[in-house]
């Protein structure tokens, strides 16, 4: 069954003012809750396309990205090699990376997730070179960098946010 019907009589009318409805419903909730947390300004009608409403969430989902990635990065060195990361990561390293980082979790303020973004681009930076210059040996860390991390670094090249605040601050 299809929402999008090519002719009208192939989904009940009734099936489709429900769905129509439910989505409405699904929009006014989402944007009571941003309105409450101060993500938009109450106006009037509110648009799902809005350019500034695409542009907030993909901002978001970068930083999301780009942090997650660094901390599925340090969990899979972890396995591999915990005494190894240890000795090259402070405490501020697990404050930072020890939860998941999503919306709930980052900073409210565009400045706050700016150096959230430089932060984590400094250390994923920082934790890179570190795998690429060890030399100890029976670690496995070179193996690291031929399997799924290979991924994410091609995700760190791609991530804009992480290269751009690292370059200018």
């Amino acid at each position: 069954m299809t929402l999008h019907p090519k002719e009208h009589w192939e989904v009940p009318q009734e099936t489709a003012r429900i769905a129509h409805a439910s989505l409405n419903k699904l929009l006014d909730i989402m944007l009571l809750r941003f309105s409450e947390k101060k993500l938009i300004k109450n106006r009037g009608k509110q648009r799902t396309d809005s350019t500034q409403m695409i542009a907030a969430v993909r901002q978001v989902n970068r930083l999301e990205l780009v942090g997650e990635t660094l901390r599925a990065a340090l969990n899979e060195i972890a396995l591999l090699a915990p005494e190894w990361l240890t000795q090259r990561i402070s405490e501020d390293w697990c404050k930072r990376y020890r939860w998941r980082i999503d919306n709930y979790r980052l900073p409210k303020t565009t400045k706050e997730r700016e150096q959230m973004a430089h932060q984590i681009g400094l250390d994923r930076h920082y934790l890179l070179n570190a795998v690429w210059e060890s030399n100890d040996e029976g670690l496995e860390l070179s193996n690291l960098l031929k399997s799924s991390p290979i991924i994410l670094q091609i995700l760190w090249l791609n991530s804009k946010n992480c290269w751009y605040f690292a370059a200018n601050n």
